[in-house]
């Protein structure tokens, strides 16, 4: 069995999302709560990055290592494109660019190398490209729109995999309905 190895403490709001930075190198987690804050917690670190501009719940996180990024999404129907900075010699997060999706968003997802994938309320599957503005920042630009959910009520989850070199999305809705789109 494993063993206890930090405990994080200081919000009374509920964890609704938790991501870890992709690369075992780094132990940095992610925890996004349901008063939309999001807290970056590096292990190696006591003091933790509190981001706080989502409205309502934080659904899902994601990090782009490609392009230095972090992405988080909520049911304040936005998703915010975020960069690591390091001002006066601390770490922090700016945002680089809240896209409105006028849509609860569940789900997040990155398709390497350089598009995200939603889902939220209106069981809709958007896929949106990540554009390079300048060296300092990029944002998300809409690229398709794919198919409703059979049922009443939207999407809940999304997952990613290959098959014979295609991708394909598996998204499962409110109704438990499950399905399979090819991007």
């Amino acid at each position: 069995g494993g063993f206890v190895t930090h405990v994080f403490r200081g919000s009374n709001s509920k964890v609704t999302a938790i991501a870890w930075y992709p690369h075992h190198h780094q132990l940095v987690l992610a925890i996004g709560r349901e008063d939309g804050s999001i807290t970056i917690h590096d292990l190696r670190k006591k003091t933790p990055i509190v981001l706080a501009d989502h409205d309502s719940a934080v659904t899902s996180m994601v990090w782009d290592t490609t392009h230095q990024t972090f992405l988080t999404a909520g049911r304040d129907s936005v998703v915010n494109l975020w960069k690591r900075v390091v001002v006066k010699d601390a770490e922090t997060y700016r945002k680089l660019h809240t896209l409105p999706l006028y849509e609860e968003v569940e789900c997040i997802m990155l398709i390497p190398f350089q598009f995200v994938a939603t889902a939220g309320s209106k069981g809709k599957v958007r896929l949106w490209r990540i554009e390079a503005e300048t060296d300092e920042g990029c944002r998300l630009v809409p690229c398709a729109e794919q198919a409703d959910s059979f049922g009443k009520g939207g999407f809940l989850h999304m997952a990613r995999h290959t098959i014979d070199r295609v991708d394909v999305i598996a998204v499962a809705d409110a109704e438990h309905n499950i399905s399979v789109l090819s991007i």
